[in-house]
């Protein structure tokens, strides 16, 4: 499973949200995503991908955002 899919896997499943509607381009704002639940997503991301997302790096505003730094932080 990509970044992407692993992604859309965990906000679907954390806030209830079909799959087709989580797109690369889709902000959490769309998502009716607080930052909470951002941080959460955050937090499962970091776990999922054994990775460490610096505090500087958590003014995510969209999905592309999010799998941009994962796939930045595991290489």
């Amino acid at each position: 499973m990509n970044t992407f899919d692993t992604i859309r896997q965990i906000i679907s499943e954390s806030n209830v949200i079909d799959l087709d509607t989580i797109k690369l381009e889709t902000t959490f704002e769309e998502l009716d995503m607080d930052s909470l639940e951002v941080f959460e997503l955050i937090f499962q991301a970091e776990n999922k991908f054994n990775i460490k997302v610096p505090n500087t790096e958590l003014a995510i505003k969209d999905v592309q955002g999010i799998v941009n730094l994962i796939d930045s932080l595991r290489n």
